[in-house]
């Protein structure tokens, strides 16, 4: 009959345990979107302001980056189905293959800004804007003028086609702004604290494959109109 020595016994129990400490140690990312989102014109400005809400996940990401794309919305089918490719938007292979300049080259997308921003703290007595999870906020403000140049840049838009009236030209075309936030332990993730880059972080539910952790559209859709040398933005 073979012995078991207490200490072999003992050995073996800790491995198994650290092993499952390890795999449970984070808790999935069960939701992650944006409350509030709101866009505000502040004429020449239009500011948008919302906040990352993320549920679970690796808790020491105490910052995450966001970038603000702007695209036709006649182009949303095209570039949503293309993110649901999961080699597509897989984080080990971005280096050489950036589904993000893919869709820049293809001109379906133009990239306006890009920012960090650090999880919100709750403070007791305080009405919270954070009720629960892990929460980022994030406001940007573009030149009206400025996006109307960008726009330009997307291959699909159509500068001819337009309905004039007098000095008044009203652009047919509409065009909206995508929200990407990148896991911060991908290619993208260029201006979070360095040891974030190299921290593991994984998307909604475990998926530590992805380099997208949020990548949706405002819900809002914007046209152009020029009367005379003045570009007025239009939102809905």
């Amino acid at each position: 009959m073979r012995r078991i020595f207490p200490f072999a016994v003992s050995v073996i129990l800790a491995l198994v345990f650290s092993t499952e400490v390890n795999a449970q140690r984070d808790a999935p990312v069960w939701s992650c979107y944006l409350s509030p989102i709101s866009i505000l014109d502040k004429h020449p400005l239009i500011s948008t302001q919302f906040v990352l809400h993320k549920d679970g996940g690796p808790h020491e990401h105490f910052e995450h980056q966001c970038y603000i794309l702007l695209y036709l919305k006649t182009d949303e089918d095209e570039i949503l189905k293309s993110i649901v490719d999961e080699a597509f938007v897989d984080k080990k292979k971005q280096a050489e293959h950036s589904f993000l300049v893919s869709l820049e080259e293809k001109g379906m997308v133009v990239r306006l800004a890009t920012k960090v921003a650090r999880r919100m703290l709750r403070e007791k007595g305080k009405e919270q804007q954070c009720t629960s999870g892990f929460c980022y906020p994030f406001e940007f403000d573009f030149s009206i003028s400025d996006l109307f140049k960008k726009l330009n840049s997307v291959k699909n838009f159509d500068a001819n086609d337009v309905k004039v009236s007098g000095k008044s030209t009203w652009f047919n075309q509409k065009f909206g702004l995508i929200a990407f936030v990148p896991v911060n332990d991908s290619i993208y993730s260029t201006d979070v604290a360095d040891e974030l880059q190299q921290t593991h972080d994984f998307a909604n539910i475990m998926d530590s494959n992805t380099s997208i952790l949020y990548f949706r559209p405002l819900p809002y859709e914007f046209s152009f109109k020029r009367h005379e040398e003045k570009v007025i933005l239009y939102i809905n």
